[in-house]
């Protein structure tokens, strides 16, 4: 035996006292009909990558900084999918930041910084490709359902923005909301889809459908079909129907009040 091979011999054992190892050897004794070694090395390799992402070191977080769970931003959501079945993601959020600090040290009520705070967390996970859902907020600060809902809502209504949630990124529930604002600016304001797109944080993609429904829809009634026969014909809800009814209007009234103020225009 060489020098070399006898230190090897020696301090090698050393480099397998890890968690790669004890789980390697853990599957093989424990479910060796799941495959040979290199099939479990795949495996192990895997489930480390996991525990890493899952488990970032947390000494690297700042002040306020605290790690949450989030819906992967390019999930699939399909019928009868369970949580469980879902593919999550971990993020790094902010429970509160310097810019935030500065607010209130300027006096801005904290009925409006709660408002601001929950669209930042809804950005902030959707920059690290995961989407938050209002359960999300409502456990983060303790607030109900409906108060999420409002605070939301109302910080969309004066940003003329849709924040990225679940109920808009996967198309979550019937809710017009988002739709709504998606429409009124292809259809009113006559934006491009490219900058439908980048305001909204939808894919064109949706944009494309949610316009086409609503043309769709108006089509139906300006045919004189009812509401139930519109439903049946763009196998949509008749409450989705109905808003969708409403939208129309008032896409068309706001497109005669778009054409007034160009007439007053001096050229």
């Amino acid at each position: 035996m060489t020098k070399q091979e006898y230190f090897s011999s020696i301090y090698e054992p050393v480099q397998h006292k890890t968690f790669k190892s004890s789980l390697n050897n853990f599957l093989l004794k424990e479910f060796p009909q799941i495959g040979g070694p290199m099939i479990i090395d795949l495996m192990v390799n895997r489930i480390e990558s996991m525990v890493d992402t899952f488990y970032p070191p947390l000494k690297n977080l700042k002040l306020g900084q605290f790690l949450w769970f989030a819906v992967a931003k390019d999930e699939k959501l399909c019928y009868g999918k369970t949580m469980a079945k879902t593919r999550i993601v971990p993020t790094i959020l902010s429970l509160v930041t310097d810019d935030e600090i500065e607010k209130m040290k300027q006096g801005i009520s904290l009925k409006e910084m709660r408002k601001v705070r929950k669209a930042r967390l809804l950005k902030q996970a959707e920059h690290q490709e995961g989407i938050l859902s209002s359960i999300d907020l409502s456990l983060i600060s303790l607030e109900s359902l409906h108060t999420i809902s409002r605070h939301v809502t109302r910080y969309e209504k004066e940003q003329k923005t849709i924040l990225p949630r679940r109920g808009t990124i996967h198309d979550m529930g019937s809710s017009l909301s988002h739709k709504g604002i998606i429409c009124k600016k292809r259809k009113a304001e006559r934006k491009s889809i490219s900058e439908v797109a980048r305001e909204t944080n939808h894919s064109p993609q949706a944009i494309d459908r949610y316009t086409q429904d609503l043309d769709r829809v108006s089509l139906c009634l300006k045919k004189g079909l009812s509401i139930n026969d519109t439903s049946f014909v763009t196998n949509l809800g008749k409450n989705l129907v109905v808003e969708y009814r409403t939208l129309s209007n008032e896409i068309e009234v706001a497109k005669k009040e778009n054409l007034f103020d160009l007439n007053k225009l001096p050229f």
